[in-house]
């Protein structure tokens, strides 16, 4: 990168994400892009991460691990769970 990403003009990355079960309240969330997605970051009230400040790159996969609060359902999860990266922060126009 020979600017700063402010200056440059982002593909949009297309992220995948999938919501994998993995105890009571743990999902594991797979995340996958089409173009690079840079400062990438998860929200949703109340949970904990694994990780939550990542670069992806198209054909590598990323695992977070996510813990939820007790009785919420994978349902919810996917309604509630936001993922956004330096794509989302910018105007194009």
């Amino acid at each position: 990168m020979l600017s700063r990403p402010k200056h440059i003009e982002f593909a949009d990355p297309r992220i995948s994400v999938q919501i994998d079960p993995i105890e009571e309240n743990v999902f594991d969330i797979t995340l996958k892009t089409q173009a690079p997605a840079l400062y990438t970051w998860l929200t949703l009230p109340d949970a904990t991460f694994s990780d939550n400040f990542i670069d992806l790159r198209p054909e590598h996969e990323r695992t977070i691990r996510m813990t939820v609060p007790l009785g919420m359902t994978r349902l919810q999860v996917q309604a509630l769970l936001k993922v956004q990266s330096l794509y989302n922060t910018y105007q194009r126009g």
